[in-house]
């Protein structure tokens, strides 16, 4: 799983202690749509994103986290965040 980060996360903003991904790079990753992060930041109870003036970034770590916390081994164990 950390080769396909670091594979991912390639050419992509890195700055100081963070790689920010932007939305359509982030669905890539998680293997969802543009649009279901989208909804998820509209609801709220998805993974935790920058917003920098209309620009929207995810911090790879928050999405590595988010997968952590998402991570179960049957339908019947209740979910991180």
């Amino acid at each position: 799983m950390i080769i396909l980060l670091l594979t991912l996360a390639q050419g992509k903003i890195m700055t100081n202690n963070y790689i920010l991904l932007d939305t359509i790079q982030a669905a890539k990753l998680l293997n969802c749509t543009k649009r279901k992060l989208e909804a998820d930041r509209i609801k709220g109870g998805g993974i935790r994103y920058i917003k920098i003036g209309k620009c929207v970034r995810y911090n790879l770590r928050e999405i590595e986290n988010y997968i952590q916390a998402n991570t179960v081994n049957s339908t019947s164990q209740p979910r991180g965040l």
